[in-house]
């Protein structure tokens, strides 16, 4: 199952970035509509890829939507995978807020994953930011949710990683 997902997204041509290269600012390639019908979970749940990120370590984060049989959202997954395709980790961020990602991009330092997007407070309008960062291994480190912002969109990870935001 884990081999079949990272398989699908690797093969979706999803944009590839390495947080030692360039400073860790590179934006991956946004979902195709086609992505979301790469993997179907047991469940009925399908997973949009937003990101693929190359680890030091020569692993791969893939950072996803995901969503139920009737397409609403239940929260972002992140998903560490061996080189080989063999899934190690699954981490699910905050489905409580039930928020979508918007952006993921690496941090600076550390191997780890700025992930940017909007939270419906529980499943509800209004719609604010949200931040989450996860670590090299793919594990939830924290969430924040921006309050009072209709219709927003994705923070600007890089104001973040300027310590213009927070």
């Amino acid at each position: 199952m884990a081999t079949l997902l990272a398989a699908a997204f690797l093969a979706a041509g999803c944009g590839v970035s390495s947080p030692s290269s360039g400073g860790g600012g590179e934006d991956t390639a946004g979902p195709t509509p086609s992505w979301s019908t790469d993997y179907t979970d047991p469940s009925g749940n399908d997973y949009q890829a937003v990101g693929l990120f190359l680890q030091p370590q020569g692993n791969y984060l893939i950072v996803a939507n995901v969503l139920s049989p009737s397409g609403d959202p239940l929260g972002v997954a992140v998903l560490l995978v061996d080189p080989a395709g063999s899934r190690i980790e699954t981490t699910y961020l905050e489905t409580t807020w039930r928020w979508r990602a918007m952006r993921a991009r690496p941090q600076l330092a550390g191997g780890g994953l700025w992930i940017a997007g909007y939270s419906p407070a529980e499943g509800s309008l209004p719609v604010s930011p949200a931040l989450a960062s996860v670590d090299g291994f793919g594990h939830h480190a924290w969430s924040f949710r921006y309050p009072g912002e209709e219709d927003a969109v994705a923070v600007d990870v890089a104001a973040v990683e300027q310590g213009g935001v927070l």
